[in-house]
Formats: C-alpha cells, structure tokens, sequence
C-alpha cells in the first residue's frame, strides 16, 4: 500500500509537498528562523526531481 502522497511523487504530479515541507522553509527565510532539517530534506527532495 502507498499514500497518495507518494504515488503523487512517483507519478510527478503535484503533491502536498510544497506546503508541507517548502512553505516550512519559505517563512523560516521570511522571518529569519533556520531550518536545517527541512534543508537536508529538501535537498534529497530535490536532488530526486521532488518540487
């Protein structure tokens, strides 16, 4: 069984992926606050094509 979430991801569709992991980074930037977990994880994101 998989989420929608992944077969999202693994059908490159549009996924909950940008408001529950790069909006996190988005308005740690706007308001001055790191984000080092969601940088690592949106590092491996990105580098498996994740947007």
């Amino acid at each position: 069984m998989t989420t929608s979430f992944q077969k999202d991801v693994a059908d490159m569709r549009k996924s909950e992926v940008d408001g529950l992991i790069y909006e996190v980074q988005r308005l740690g930037a706007a308001y001055g606050v790191p984000t080092p977990y969601y940088d690592e994880v949106i590092e491996a994101l990105r580098s498996r094509g994740v947007e």
